[in-house]
């Protein structure tokens, strides 16, 4: 199916996504290393997960919102695509888990 699309629709459409990636470049590639490097301990790698929660409920309630279908199916996009974060949270929850209860 193809769309007679505007350029600016074009750009209203790669926002979600530049808006999901630097998300997680933001929470989980600096915010974690900051966490064991202050040591918080395991309360403050609730943090990271935390702020993509918001970030991706952001993405879910704007998804909902949005009148051009072009648009709305991109941040429908990207809202489905952050399930694989929310996966690789609950790897690794499982895997700390699996180790603190070794230890």
């Amino acid at each position: 199916m193809q769309f007679k699309v505007e350029e600016s629709e074009i750009t209203q459409a790669k926002f979600p996504h530049n808006l999901l990636i630097s998300g997680m470049f933001a929470f989980n590639l600096f915010t974690v290393p900051l966490v064991i490097a202050f040591h918080i301990g395991m309360p403050g790698l609730l943090i990271p997960l935390f702020c993509s929660s918001i970030l991706v409920g952001y993405i879910h309630f704007k998804s909902k919102k949005i009148a051009s279908p072009f648009v709305s199916a991109h941040w429908r996009l990207s809202f489905l695509n952050s399930k694989w974060l929310f996966i690789g949270y609950a790897v690794t929850a499982i895997l700390v888990g699996i180790a603190w209860l070794v230890s």
